[in-house]
Formats: structure tokens, C-alpha cells, sequence
């Protein structure tokens, strides 16, 4: 069986053009290109002359495949890598802020700040007027499950900085949150507590 593909081949080649040209002028000739018209641009920009490709044909297949929809400039891989980027930084400082906004609104935050603004040492430790800090979600201290919640929230003013140090829990998923204890820590080691609920009476306790 192979003998016998092997004399057919040879006879096709004897039969090829190129071949015989190659022969007579002793060059290496390129068997012509007879692909399909949508597949010429694989042998260049003369078909039949050779499988070489054109050399700009890499450069304006990527044009052609980054190009923008309606539009005929053509996007770079530059461009594109850009705009992919400023999508991923805009989609994550989109989910900080929403993630901050939702800190914002639960009840043990709101609670806290209650405290802090009706204690007079605090205030004025911080001194006026006092400035609520965006929450570092990488910090540890920042903790939140089903029924206990921790925060520790920046604070700052004219005089001091620190921050304002909540526990919070509740019974039951979709129950209530209660304030466990509230503290203030200055950035020179000072603790001004605000709030905390005593163990044995299970009252709230505010400290003056």
C-alpha cells in the first residue's frame, strides 16, 4: 500500500508546474496558493507567489481583531489592556463604596457615633469638629457573622485622633443588634469608655 502512494505522489509531483521550473532554473519555486479566496491573505500579498505571509499581516489581523464595534479606527492591544484595566479599578472602587455605605447604615454604627457624640470627654479630647473616617475592611478588627458584630471606626479632630471601638451581638439572625460596649483609643494609648452593658444586671450602663 505505501509503494503504491508513493509512485502516485511522484507521479502527481512530475505533473506540477512548479516543480519543472525548479528543474530548469535551479530556485526553489513556491507551489502556488489555492486556498480559498476568504483564505488568501495565508499566502500574502501576491497569491501564488509563495506561503510566505506578508509580513504587516500580524500587526493588521490584530487591528482587525481589536477593532472597535462601529467604528473604524482600529483598537491596539495597548488601548485595550487600558480600558480593561479602568473597568476592573471602577467595578472595585464601586464595591468599596457600596461596601462602606452598608458599614454606614446598620444600626450598631449608627448607635455608636450616638454615643460618641453625646459623651463631652470624648469630644473633647477630639475636639470640634469631629471627622468620621471611612472603616479599614482589611483590618482584623472589623469583624461581622450572624449574631456578633466588631468595628473600629477612624475618628479624628483639631486635637486628637483614634478610634472608636464598638462590639455588638444579637439572639437570633433578623433580631435586633444591642450595644455591648463602646470605647474610645486615641492614638496616645488613651481608652475613654462610652458605653457598656454590665454582666450581672444585663442593663445598659452609659459612662460619663
Amino acid at each position: 500500500m505505501w509503494a503504491t502512494l508513493g509512485r502516485a505522489l511522484s507521479l502527481w509531483l512530475q505533473k506540477q508546474p512548479w516543480l519543472s521550473e525548479r528543474k530548469q532554473t535551479g530556485k526553489v519555486a513556491s507551489p502556488p496558493c489555492r486556498l480559498p479566496r476568504q483564505l488568501s491573505f495565508l499566502c500574502g500579498a501576491q497569491a501564488g507567489k509563495g506561503p510566505w505571509p506578508n509580513p504587516e499581516f500580524n500587526n493588521n489581523f490584530l487591528s482587525f481583531v481589536f477593532k472597535s464595534p462601529g467604528s473604524k479606527m482600529p483598537w491596539s492591544l495597548g488601548k485595550l489592556v487600558f480600558s480593561a484595566s479602568v473597568v476592573a479599578g471602577g467595578s472595585c472602587a464601586v464595591t468599596y463604596y457600596l461596601i462602606q455605605k452598608a458599614f454606614t447604615k446598620t444600626s450598631y454604627y449608627q448607635l455608636a457615633l450616638e454615643q460618641l457624640h453625646s459623651h463631652p470627654e470624648a469630644l473633647e479630647a477630639l475636639g470640634a469638629p469631629l471627622n468620621v473616617h471611612c472603616l479599614h475592611l482589611i483590618d482584623r478588627a472589623n469583624f461581622v457573622d450572624i449574631v456578633n458584630a466588631q468595628l473600629k471606626i477612624p475618628v479624628s479632630g483639631p486635637k486628637a485622633e483614634g478610634h472608636l471601638h464598638v462590639s455588638s451581638s444579637r439572639d437570633a439572625p433578623f433580631q435586633r443588634w444591642r450595644l455591648q460596649e463602646v470605647f474610645l483609643k486615641l492614638e496616645d494609648g488613651q481608652q475613654i469608655p462610652l458605653f457598656k452593658v454590665s454582666g450581672n444586671t444585663e442593663h445598659e450602663v452609659k459612662t460619663e
